[in-house]
């Protein structure tokens, strides 16, 4: 069996896209010659890779092992250009890093542009994705490293590193009663309907079960989809919400807004790193180890745990 490098970076486009068009402008060539290459790599494997339908193509159960087999193929190649470069003039290569939110806004921005300044030659593809996603990422083989609240699951092949600890504040507009307290229970603000944003993220998730540890509901008067449109409706008077801090200090002086932290144990919510256990190129080993470098993040999590 004779295959190309060229050919299966091309097949992982269209894997990844779930769309020869889009796969064919992703790699800068005709999408004839997409499906010219595509068609010929299912000859020459001797197996149907995709089901092609009218909105795109899916992958068949042989696609999808092809898929993972040229992922790891082109990750030892990373490897193998990263350990080269090291002998070089400097470590050279990119890294994909897949991260919530409020590990991007609170930590992240700061950490890269230190990381890249040691590192010029090593370029990062940053990718804000949802906790749930970027774990989902790393597993796959899509991002090289992935930045994730800990409540979410770690699943088989992934190790977990502490990272960062960001704090959930209760958002309330300034003439609310709970807007001079330095210190609020979760518990007090289910009296208040609040405002929830992304339905399925770690956040959400995480307030669902502290609720439940109470034994009560969340009662939403909107559930929204931008942490700024939360603020804003937070300054509107038309509910309270819960967001990291990231997302609300740097807004206050410029809104009716006040962030008054939980008190409660689980609001100090813990950021994790994520990486396949399977093995990361040079640059992307270096960017982990500069971004647990610090003393909050000198104590290895546990690989295959819920986090």
């Amino acid at each position: 069996m004779r295959l190309d490098l060229t050919t299966l970076k091309i097949f992982l486009a269209v894997f990844e896209e779930g769309n020869i068009g889009r796969a064919a402008e992703r790699e800068h060539i005709a999408a004839s010659a997409v499906s010219k290459r595509i068609h010929d790599l299912e000859a020459e494997v001797g197996v149907e890779l995709l089901h092609r339908h009218a909105k795109g193509v899916t992958p068949t159960a042989g696609g999808r092992a092809l898929a993972a087999h040229a992922r790891n193929l082109f990750g030892v190649i990373e490897r193998m250009r990263g350990e080269m470069s090291e002998h070089a003039a400097g470590v050279r290569g990119h890294v994909r890093v897949h991260a919530n939110g409020s590990a991007i806004v609170e930590f992240l921005m700061q950490d890269l542009r230190e990381f890249m300044a040691t590192y010029p030659l090593v370029t990062i593809d940053l990718c804000e994705e949802l906790s749930v996603a970027a774990m989902r990422s790393v597993r796959d083989g899509v991002a090289d490293v992935g930045i994730f609240a800990n409540n979410v699951a770690v699943p088989t092949g992934v190790r977990t590193y502490p990272y960062r600890t960001d704090q959930l504040l209760a958002v309330v507009p300034l003439t609310h009663p709970f807007a001079d307290r330095i210190g609020i229970r979760f518990e007090e603000i289910l009296d208040f309907g609040l405002i929830g944003v992304h339905e399925g993220s770690s956040l959400a998730g995480l307030l669902t079960e502290a609720a439940a540890a109470l034994k009560r509901q969340i009662q939403f008067n909107f559930t929204v989809t931008t942490n700024e449109v939360v603020r804003l409706m937070v300054e509107a008077d038309l509910g309270i919400a819960v967001l990291p801090e990231g997302f609300v200090r740097r807004y206050e002086r410029g809104m009716r807004i006040r962030g008054v932290p939980l008190t409660d144990t689980w609001a100090q919510r813990r950021l994790d790193i994520a990486v396949r256990e399977t093995g990361i190129t040079v640059p992307a080993r270096l960017l982990l180890e500069h971004l647990t470098r610090r003393p909050a993040a000198t104590v290895p999590a546990s690989a295959n745990a819920a986090a």
